[in-house]
This record gives structure tokens, C-alpha cells and sequence, in this order.
């Protein structure tokens, strides 16, 4: 890393926050003290997740933080995963993480193990991972654990601060000049944009949520969306569903072996 990293992690929050996080958190803030990066916490407390994100970036922009951390407050991570996302130097990352069901078909067939079933459905595993890869499955690029993405999930999502100031350039038409109240005084709330909502693509009759809608933003402004698949991670539930996407690839067949530039 060659620029002195502040980091700013950002939790939108409807009611609470898991146990899991909390200690992920305590852990990961020690060790960015031992290491000399500075942190800050922020719980945005919003009933609309859409809402709290915007206001995170509004946050995060009137600090003088360099990288803004999305960490859902239902994700356990380790603070190795975190640096590990800042090593590669990239605008956008993401961690995918499993969502939140089993897949008993894909349990069952490895059971079964019926002859007839494609590799798809011989899935060795009953996660599902929340993305969508950019490159065909015959021939995903995989350098230092890194694959591209067409839409990346926002559970655990490291933006580097040149991300916002680029949309902002691009999308002026996004800045959100509302009134709030805040301590009685009548404010609008400076940087301030709806980067974060939900869309719907009526060519292909598909909506999507507010993170896959921001990553078709940056990526239609020439922006990268990229998934380090090398990490484990939980997503937590009435279970805890762990696994690392790079598990899910190698269990289907598919060559994601560890290449470096």
C-alpha cells in the first residue's frame, strides 16, 4: 500500500448488530491500531438500507478518510481478509459471501451423485453466493486470488475514495438536496447522492437491489468491480453459513487456480 490508509467502516443498521460482527470488529480495529492505520466506526441507523448507505457516503466524504468499508452488521470477517483487500490496490472489492440458505438440491446431489446431472448440478456445496461473474465460465481469470465481476455484493465491500469522487463528476444529477432536521436546526446534508438504490431494467424485466444497481453505475462510467474469492467469511442467520467462493468454483470444475501477474 502506498498511500497512507484511513479507514472508514460503514454499517447501516435497522435494529442491531450480530455478536459476530461486533467481535470481527473490535478485532479488526486492534489490529489496524498495531498497524498504524486509522479507523473509524460508523452505525447508520436507517429503516431503508438504501438510505443508509447514501448517508455513509455522505459521511465518509465529509471525513478525511482514504477507503470506506461496507461491513452489514449480520457478516463475521477476519481483519486479515480486510488487508488483504488493501493490498491489492483496486477502486472496488468485494468479499462474497454465502447467502443466507441451504440449497438442499445441491446437497442431495452430492449424495445422489446421479450420473446423468451436470457439473453445475454436482455442486459439492449448499451455499450461494450473491454475484454474477463478468467472464464465461471457460475462461475466468483468476490473478492473486482477484476475479471481475458484473455485480458485486456490498456485505463486505472496500471502495476506494476516488470511486465517489468519479460519480459525483459523472452523475450530478444523483446529488440528494433535501432538508433534514437534525439537533433542531434544518440542515441539507452536505455530498449527499442517491448512488445507492434499487433498479429496475425494463429490457430485461429484472430488478435489482441497491448493491448490483450501484455496480452497474460504476460500471457503465468505466469502473472495475472486482471479488477476492480466497477468504473465508460468514454470513449470519438462524445458521451460520460460511464458505469462500473460490471453494464453490473449484467444486464445479472450474480453473481458478492462483495465477500472479
Amino acid at each position: 500500500m502506498t498511500e497512507k490508509v484511513k479507514l472508514y467502516l460503514a454499517t447501516p443498521v435497522h435494529s442491531d448488530v450480530s455478536m459476530h460482527y461486533t467481535q470481527s470488529v473490535v478485532r479488526l480495529q486492534t489490529e489496524c491500531y498495531k498497524k498504524g492505520i486509522e479507523f473509524t466506526l460508523e452505525l447508520m441507523k436507517s429503516s431503508l438500507v438504501t438510505q443508509g448507505r447514501n448517508l455513509c457516503v455522505s459521511h465518509f466524504l465529509n471525513s478525511d478518510a482514504t477507503h470506506l468499508l461496507f461491513i452489514d452488521s449480520d457478516i463475521l470477517f477476519y481483519p486479515q481478509s480486510i488487508f488483504e483487500m488493501l493490498k491489492a490496490e483496486v477502486d472496488l472489492i468485494s468479499i462474497p459471501y454465502p447467502m443466507k440458505q441451504i440449497h438442499w438440491d445441491k446437497v442431495f446431489n452430492k449424495i445422489e451423485d446421479i450420473p446423468s446431472m451436470t457439473k453445475l448440478q454436482k455442486h459439492t456445496s449448499g451455499n450461494k453466493f450473491p454475484v454474477k461473474i463478468k467472464d464465461a465460465e471457460s475462461d475466468i481469470k483468476c490473478v492473486d486470488g482477484l476475479i471481475e465481476l458484473n455485480f458485486a455484493p456490498t456485505g463486505c465491500m472496500l471502495l476506494k475514495r476516488q470511486v465517489f469522487d468519479k460519480m459525483i463528476l459523472k452523475y450530478p444529477k444523483k446529488i440528494i438536496k433535501q432538508e433534514t432536521e437534525i439537533d433542531g436546526e434544518t440542515i441539507i446534508k452536505p455530498n449527499l447522492y442517491n448512488f445507492f438504490d434499487t433498479y429496475y431494467d425494463e429490457k430485461e424485466q429484472r430488478y435489482y437491489g441497491e448493491d448490483f444497481a450501484f455496480s452497474r453505475l460504476w460500471r457503465n462510467i468505466g469502473g472495475t468491480c472486482y471479488a477476492l474469492i480466497t477468504e473465508y467469511i460468514t454470513h449470519v442467520g438462524e445458521y451460520q453459513y460460511t464458505g469462500r467462493l473460490i471453494d464453490e468454483m473449484v467444486a464445479v470444475g472450474i480453473d481458478v487456480s492462483k495465477k500472479k501477474e
